[in-house]
């Protein structure tokens, strides 16, 4: 058996193809991030096409997981590797999808669905530059998840008509309490800006303000320890907020608001 044979025997010894009502189900060796292994459908059309399907459980998952495939970093990417790959997604019916294809196309059609279901996995691991992106999408997606009905909520602005310079990723105000700025910390800059608004406004101008951070988790990708330590002691609030969404919601709720509730 030569080299050629031998790889051929190797990719295929754990191809399994079963008969579906719809087609085929094919089971391949090929392992995703998520240590599954990949799997598809060659489902049958009319005129004698085909194309290739996943089993509809491949975003559902990645939304499941919190990556949005609709808006943001992470559906531009998500878009990219559809175009990539020639496939499509139904959001109707939650499948990927390829075209339909004559039967000879099908197989290189096959392979490249493969690497879409083994790349879409990676979705959650992109690059810093990107996970700090995503990450500020994901902390303003639950400030308006959280805030959104009991006050005005703007984003990418100053706390202050003085403090133009010390741009906030988001600030949030309420009829009796004072206004709250939040700035999502992805590096030691937005820390020290930060802190600056805050005693500008507080010091020099003399206005009743909140000032928060917002910090990725404990072991931050973006900030270093001093400044998370400069965050708690300078800031009104500095939660972390990976793997406890909710709860960094919360710390800041309660700053803020305090015995108010609004609207509740």
């Amino acid at each position: 058996m030569n080299l050629k044979e031998q790889l051929c025997a190797a990719f295929c010894a754990g191809l399994q193809i079963h008969e579906v009502p719809a087609g085929l189900a094919v089971g391949t060796p090929l392992a995703k991030g998520d240590g599954d292994l990949v799997g598809f459908y060659l489902i049958s059309g009319k005129n004698g096409l085909w194309r290739v399907e996943d089993n509809g459980m491949t975003v559902a998952m990645l939304t499941a997981s919190g990556v949005d495939v609709e808006s943001g970093e992470r559906a531009v990417e998500f878009n990219r590797m559809l175009a990539e790959a020639g496939a499509a997604y139904d959001a109707e019916h939650g499948e990927l999808h390829s075209d339909w294809l004559e039967p000879e196309a099908i197989p290189a059609a096959a392979l490249r669905f493969s690497a879409l279901l083994i790349r879409v996995v990676d979705l959650q691991l992109l690059h810093p530059d990107k996970v700090a992106n995503t990450f500020r999408e994901d902390v303003l997606a639950a400030l308006h998840k959280r805030f959104d009905d009991r006050a005005v909520l703007e984003e990418d602005t100053s706390l202050l008509p003085e403090l133009r310079e010390f741009q906030a990723d988001a600030v949030l105000t309420a009829a009796g309490a004072d206004p709250l700025a939040v700035f999502i910390a992805t590096s030691d800059a937005r820390i020290h800006e930060a802190v600056a608004a805050r005693a500008l406004a507080k010091y020099q101008f003399h206005r009743a303000v909140r000032v928060a951070a917002v910090i990725d988790a404990e072991r931050s990708k973006y900030i270093t320890l001093k400044a998370q330590q400069r965050a708690r002691n300078y800031l009104d609030a500095a939660p972390s907020f990976v793997g406890d969404e909710a709860a960094s919601m919360t710390r800041i709720e309660e700053m803020w608001l305090g015995s108010i509730r609004l609207l509740q």
